[in-house]
């Protein structure tokens, strides 16, 4: 049951990247699409934004949420490996399955260096989460120690 339990959460969390990541795939594509004149955006291109957001959010919960922690430089490294891949995988994406044709050639750009902001600001908040699970962690303790352990 604990493994379970351990995976439930992880799919959650998975889940949960996934859902944020695809909202701003598409929003800023439809943005871009309708600032250069388009109407909609194609079902099939959703559809692919959906898997390059299930992409970059496994590999979110895959190199930054294992099960140890990890030092700062290790950290540091994952995290920039994490950031360069989503915003390359969207860039190729967007190139390959031509996401924005007749928009411009910069646009499959422009996504990408959206999606590594993105990226970065989800590191920062994952960053102040941690910090904030910290101080509610240490005055659980406190309150214990001085409860004398009961």
């Amino acid at each position: 049951m604990k493994e379970f339990k351990k995976f439930y959460v992880w799919g959650m969390n998975a889940k949960f990247y996934m859902g944020i990541y695809f909202a701003a795939l598409v929003f800023l594509s439809g943005l871009v699409t309708a600032i250069s004149g388009g109407d909609s955006l194609k079902l099939i291109h959703l559809l692919q934004m959906l898997l390059l957001a299930m992409v970059v959010a496994l590999a979110q919960v895959l190199l930054l949420e294992g099960k140890r922690t990890y030092n700062s430089k290790e950290m540091a490294w994952r995290s920039g490996l994490w950031v360069a891949g989503a915003a390359g995988a969207t860039v190729i994406c967007a190139l390959a399955f031509g996401w924005m044709e007749g928009l411009g050639g910069w646009c499959p750009y422009l996504l990408g260096l959206f999606m590594t902001f993105g990226c970065c600001a989800m590191l920062i908040g994952l960053k102040f989460e941690r910090d904030a699970d910290t101080v509610h962690l240490e005055r659980e303790l406190e309150t214990y120690k001085k409860s004398g352990g009961k």
